[in-house]
């Protein structure tokens, strides 16, 4: 190892001393950054409503009542919103990447155009009825890697795969 830092004109060691220092500053920032907004989770919880980029990433919503609710350009990554009720809300241009949505109720929600659902979790949730226009095919719309097995299709299909191409 000392002949490895011969061939270096400056010297390493000093470095090494505030290496521990530099990943814990660097890891609380990216926790902080990951975080929702106590803020933005009130105002969700008081009006029903978070939009223009609100964010609520990681946020448990799990279970909540939240149909109806406008949230237009949300930030609801990684969000756990498993069982929720999003009957008829406003999800256009929100970021779902990686939320959970398993078992959710979306039937009449507006997910059009600028949705972000790449790798968020959909089995079994219910679509019926969601305003998918422009999502799915849409360049705009990100759907890779989303869980859509066993999901209620906007048509009333159950999703027997991830493409919702085998409908029963």
């Amino acid at each position: 190892m000392i002949r490895f830092f011969k061939f270096f004109p400056f010297k390493l060691a000093p470095l090494f001393k505030f290496a521990p220092l530099m990943i814990c500053i660097s890891l609380l920032c990216a926790a902080h950054s990951a975080a929702f907004d106590a803020k933005d989770l009130a105002k969700l919880k008081k009006t029903n409503e978070c939009n223009d980029f609100c964010n609520l990433a990681n946020a448990n919503l799990a279970n909540t009542n939240l149909a109806n609710a406008d949230l237009y350009n949300a930030n609801l990554s990684g969000a756990n919103l498993s069982g929720a009720n999003l009957r008829n809300a406003i999800l256009a241009g929100a970021n779902l990447s990686g939320a959970n949505l398993q078992n959710a109720k979306l039937q009449n929600a507006q997910l059009e155009a600028h949705a972000n659902l790449r790798n968020a979790n959909l089995s079994g949730a219910d679509l019926s009825g969601a305003d998918l226009t422009d999502a799915w095919w849409n360049s705009h719309t990100d759907w890779s890697g989303a869980k859509l097995t066993g999901a209620t299709w906007t048509n009333g299909c159950k999703c027997q795969d991830d493409r919702c191409s085998n409908c029963r």
